[in-house]
């Protein structure tokens, strides 16, 4: 695809961040080109999420922001009814299966109270049941939130792509951007396999491939990128209306009643190893040494022999055309299924349709890293969302609009800069 000669702002990647930034700009009257090196929108992270839209559960940094990314949920979904992205606010529940899981939900419940969410409760055992008939195996209680949602992922990346489509930004796909151009500390465009874009302002909202593209510019972010799984059964009766998280399965039901499952709090996730992963090896030894149970390591062998090639791990040189499919982890998302059905004993047995995998770009505190200070004046990044970017998309798109056009936001971003790496950061008390 050819590329415009010019823009006002290039944002890459058109995940459900970049979607909803381009959106965001268009609407305020800025001339927007979004790259994706992928042959369509959300291919490699936010399309292949499980599709909660959760309030409850999160850090409480990222409380404010969530509630204003469910309200833009709704929004979207109101101003394009025709296109149905399957958005419910059924709520979501994070099921206690044992009783040694009760005290920390019953802390996840004091944080959000603190925080202004006054519907969070913890329920005991008789009023799960009355939330979920069919829950019939062992829960001793719960954590619900009746306000959260979900809808299908892909499509609602999707709705923001119409949004800014309609404002008229143009998305080229099947286009790597190769390098940031700055000159004297300023970006002034990006260089492309299609061509250069000159632009004064660039959001980079790449997911697991930011590091490398920052690191021409200068920057140095912490990013792993890994895979997590999931799987879609057949068609069931209905199950359950808000999205289930547990120690060991998450699960939401789509209205035609396939389960989508994924391995929930504690999973399992899937690290191609190579040289990059002594970028950033200080923040991550700990957390991996934490978490070792949690994290499947594989090496990868293609990219080493691009880092061999290239004599460095970190540069855009180093970012595939097309990134491969990732393969998904059966065994641990099939044990999900069994563990989600001794809960809800009607899914014994149902038919698995497929399985799939997606990238999932962590830091290693496990919040986002959104920041302007990246390299180059006009250069935001947002990024590093830790599997929390389908649900804050639309908020993350505004913040980028604002940080791109004005290099400030209102909105509450300090705890989520980027220079918090350069001294030592928590980790957080699950791996994803």
């Amino acid at each position: 695809m050819r590329v415009p000669p010019t823009a006002d702002v290039v944002v890459v990647g058109s995940g459900i961040t970049g979607a909803a930034t381009a959106a965001a700009l268009t609407r305020r009257g800025a001339t927007v080109v979004v790259l994706d090196k992928e042959i369509g929108p959300a291919r490699e992270g936010s399309g292949r999420a499980q599709g909660s839209l959760r309030l409850q559960g999160r850090h409480p940094a990222e409380f404010e922001l969530a509630v204003e990314a469910l309200q833009g949920w709704a929004r979207a979904a109101a101003e394009d009814p025709e296109y149905d992205v399957e958005l419910d606010f059924g709520g979501n529940i994070y099921l206690c299966t044992e009783p040694d899981e009760r005290p920390l939900l019953l802390g996840l419940v004091d944080q959000a109270r603190a925080s202004g969410l006054t519907s969070v409760e913890y329920l005991e055992a008789e009023a799960v049941r009355d939330l979920l008939p069919t829950a019939t195996g062992a829960l001793p209680g719960a954590m619900y939130s009746p306000v959260d949602a979900q809808c299908q992922p892909a499509k609602g990346t999707e709705l923001f792509v119409r949004r800014a489509r309609r404002g008229g930004a143009t998305f080229v796909y099947g286009v790597k951007a190769t390098r940031l151009i700055a000159a004297r500390d300023r970006v002034v465009g990006v260089q492309t396999t299609a061509g250069r874009i000159d632009a004064g302002a660039v959001v980079v909202a790449a997911g697991a491939w930011t590091a490398h593209l920052l690191a021409g510019v200068g920057a140095r972010v912490p990013i792993l990128p890994v895979s997590m799984s999931e799987l879609e059964t057949a068609p069931l009766p209905t199950l359950f209306r808000p999205t289930v998280r547990a120690w060991g399965f998450g699960a939401r039901q789509r209205p035609g009643g396939r389960l989508v499952v994924s391995a929930g709090l504690g999973a399992r996730v899937t690290r191609r190893v190579s040289l990059y992963d002594l970028h950033g090896a200080r923040h991550w030894l700990p957390r991996a040494r934490t978490f070792r149970k949690n994290l499947r390591l594989r090496p990868d062998v293609r990219q080493l022999g691009r880092e061999a090639r290239a004599l460095t791990a970190l540069s855009p040189t180093l970012v595939p055309q097309r990134s491969p499919e990732p393969v998904p982890d059966r065994r641990s998302v099939d044990a999900a299924l069994v563990r989600l059905a001794r809960v809800f004993p009607a899914a014994t047995g149902c038919r698995v349709d497929r399985r799939w995998a997606g990238l999932v770009d962590l830091t290693p505190d496990g919040l986002p890293v959104i920041d302007t200070n990246c390299g180059a004046t006009g250069v935001t990044v947002v990024a590093g969302l830790s599997g929390h970017g389908l649900a804050l998309g639309p908020v993350l798109g505004e913040i980028g609009a604002d940080l791109a056009l004005t290099g400030i936001t209102g909105r509450p971003i300090l705890p989520f800069a980027l220079a918090r790496f350069s001294g030592p950061v928590a980790a957080p008390e699950v791996m994803i």
